[in-house]
């Protein structure tokens, strides 16, 4: 039971870690993809409804993306690491 707790704080340790990890680097991505069409994305620049819209389109896409692919990427290495897939949480 011990191990199997400990396996869970790890588990949500590097899940977290790799969330926040994904989190920066698509907003860096996004910010910059969209500064290269032209755009700014800062909310008291946006020309239009049409640029406010495709902006949270694409943020949410893309951090929705972003978060399953560093958390597959985090549970494989957990799983080498430790030998054990990473915990499942009844909860979610």
């Amino acid at each position: 039971m011990a191990n199997s707790k400990r396996q869970e704080i790890e588990w949500r340790i590097v899940a977290g870690a790799s969330a926040a990890l994904a989190t920066i680097a698509t907003r860096r991505l996004l910010t910059q993809s969209w500064r290269a069409l032209g755009w700014s994305p800062d909310e008291a620049e946006w020309g239009t409804w049409g640029q406010a819209l495709a902006w949270g389109i694409a943020v949410g896409a893309g951090m929705g993306a972003a978060r399953v692919v560093a958390q597959r990427v985090a549970a494989v290495g957990f799983e080498r690491v430790t030998g054990d897939p990473p915990p499942v949480d009844a909860g979610s």
